[in-house]
């Protein structure tokens, strides 16, 4: 079995250099027949009983060999100016070869012992595709009139860069990028550094600029509501639904780690649906605002009450989507009333244990301040890959709130990557495009927003969907 072969690939010496040393032993045996021959000639003073000359007194190297068997001419003579050649022979090509085996056990060691990297020329460099002049920069290079070339990569493959604090990565690699990619893009933007040195320009070139900064106090924020997400009048509501209520109740990223987990999501999931069937703009603050409601106080079993007789679900989303189908708003209600009921079976303790897990990784958007910023929503997933022009979102988080901000951080990126990646269009059975702009995500500082998932196993596919990813990483650790 042929093992992989890893590393740089180094170019190999042709195979027709094995003959040189054959090829070498010959035209010395050639060189040494002659001045044999030569020298016989010059014993017998050229004579012309000799006879093999070629021109004057020159003669074919191998007339020593013809002479030799003439009974006429000295054997003695001849045998001992061959012995001398054959020593001129010999002696050159045993120290020839003595170097070539000394030279040659050297070299039969791992070239490649210490590693193969080294440092591209110009033309591995422009073989790889970064002189192309645009895309996403990666780095320079130095020619040879010192002058600087700025690297591009704008290929379908992903972007990793290790880049230390104070190493440059803003002026560097981020700024230069946001100023050169004319297509969609998605900034984790930590500070406001970059939409304030990027948002002006970006939006120079016709693209619709979004700011959402989920803590802002000033109001200039855009708004994004997760639930406004959910397809609450196809099919979908539900996969949409258990999606976010998964997220919610894995904050870190850790999975769900027991029971009250697992049954909070189930919880969460029927608690999700009914607000959004019977508020159109039903927001999370909106969902725990209702089970912390106090009608609940004396008996939380009321509210499953209420969900299931007291609710008619079908009926007001039909009122508020006329075109939804009968039948699916149907089946939309039954899956509500399913949930409810199953939390109105489990004894009381084990259901408020289930509901207090619901509260407690719902408690970030008790907070009044992410509570409006999350109460609707002036964008959707599908303006920012297939709007009529190209769309830059910046995600702002301030350091102080990355840690509080988390959830909400991973569920938006969980929510839009699964949404932008649902379908993948065929032509002859090959993919093509699904969007109309392609998307670069540009995530500084990844590593802070905790285990995402959803990135981790879709980085193998997401190229499929013309969205590419530039990670930004302070090292492996």
């Amino acid at each position: 079995m042929k093992m992989p072969q890893y590393g740089l690939n180094r170019k190999t010496k042709s195979s027709s250099y094995k003959y040189i040393p054959l090829i070498v032993v010959c035209l010395w045996f050639f060189a040494c027949s002659f001045y044999c021959t030569q020298q016989i000639a010059l014993l017998y003073n050229y004579h012309p009983y000799l006879g093999g000359h070629v021109y004057s007194n020159l003669y074919l190297p191998w007339s020593c060999f013809l002479w030799l068997q003439d009974p006429d001419l000295d054997h003695n003579s001849i045998i001992k100016i061959i012995d001398d050649g054959s020593l001129y022979f010999v002696f050159p090509l045993i120290l020839m070869f003595s170097v070539l085996l000394l030279t040659g056990r050297r070299g039969k060691g791992r070239g490649d012992l210490h590693g193969t990297a080294k440092w591209a020329n110009k033309k591995e460099i422009k073989k790889s595709g970064l002189l192309g002049g645009k895309g996403a920069y990666v780095g320079g290079w130095e020619d040879r009139d010192r002058s600087t070339i700025y690297l591009m990569h704008d290929g379908p493959e992903h972007i990793l860069a290790f880049a230390p604090t104070r190493s440059g990565k803003g002026v560097g690699l981020v700024l230069p990028t946001l100023l050169s990619w004319e297509h969609s893009a998605l900034i984790f933007d930590i500070k406001g550094e970059n939409y304030a040195l990027t948002s002006g320009y970006r939006k120079s070139l016709g693209q619709k600029i979004i700011r959402f900064e989920p803590n802002d106090t000033t109001g200039s924020t855009a708004k994004f509501n997760p639930l406004s997400e959910i397809r609450i009048n196809t099919i979908h509501a539900t996969a949409d639904a258990q999606n976010i209520a998964n997220m919610i109740c894995d904050p870190e990223g850790k999975g769900l780690r027991d029971y009250f987990d697992r049954a909070a999501v189930a919880f969460m999931t029927g608690l999700i649906l009914h607000t959004v069937a019977t508020n159109q703009d039903g927001s999370l603050a909106d969902s725990v605002a209702f089970i912390t409601d106090p009608r609940w106080a004396d008996d939380v079993k009321d509210l499953f009450s209420f969900i299931i007789d007291e609710t008619d679900h079908a009926k007001k989303l039909l009122e508020t989507y006329p075109e939804m189908a009968e039948d699916t708003a149907g089946k939309l209600e039954k899956s509500i009333k399913s949930y409810a009921g199953e939390c109105l079976i489990k004894a009381s303790k084990e259901l408020s244990g289930v509901i207090s897990t619901a509260i407690s990784n719902l408690s970030l958007f008790r907070d009044v301040i992410v509570a409006g910023n999350t109460s609707s929503s002036d964008f959707c997933f599908d303006d920012i890959m297939d709007g009529e022009t190209p769309s830059s979102l910046y995600l702002i988080i301030p350091p102080s709130d990355i840690d509080r901000l988390q959830p909400l951080i991973r569920l938006f990126f969980n929510m839009f990557l699964r949404r932008i990646t649902e379908r993948m269009e065929f032509d002859q059975g090959r993919s093509i495009d699904s969007h109309k702009h392609r998307l670069l995500i540009m995530f500084d500082e990844f590593t802070s927003i905790g285990k995402l998932e959803i990135t981790q196993k879709s980085l193998a596919y997401m190229a499929g969907y013309g969205i590419k990813f530039y990670f930004i990483v302070q090292d492996i650790k």
